[in-house]
């Protein structure tokens, strides 16, 4: 966690969670269509065979699935994947490499 504080005005302040990992993700999330890829920060090789972990609004892990040799997985229909639960959060996993995308502070329109 990264914190910012002023030294004259101690109400302006802010903090985010920084992740350092070779892990980059990039998600398009359409009606009913989930695409996640995954890709070496380091070398933008795709990185196949990791696991992507769906997690809801309640931080319950809804699905596990794995990338395929593009980097790629991709839900047809996410909404009967989900169910009630409402998608918050993608972690993306490559052996000891981990890295997040929390979709509610991520999101461009």
């Amino acid at each position: 966690v990264i914190k910012v504080n002023s030294e004259e005005d101690q109400w302006i302040k802010d903090s985010k969670i920084i992740s350092i990992s070779d892990i980059g993700i990039i998600t398009k999330y359409s009606n009913n269509e989930l695409y996640v890829f995954a890709n070496s920060i380091n070398s933008t090789e795709a990185i196949s065979g990791a696991k992507v972990n769906l997690i809801s609004h309640n931080n319950q892990t809804v699905s596990t699935l794995t990338t395929d040799n593009a980097g790629m997985v991709k839900v047809n229909d996410i909404k009967k994947v989900l169910g009630n639960f409402k998608l918050k959060m993608i972690t993306v996993v490559n052996g000891s490499d981990f890295n997040y995308l929390h979709l509610d502070q991520t999101r461009i329109d």
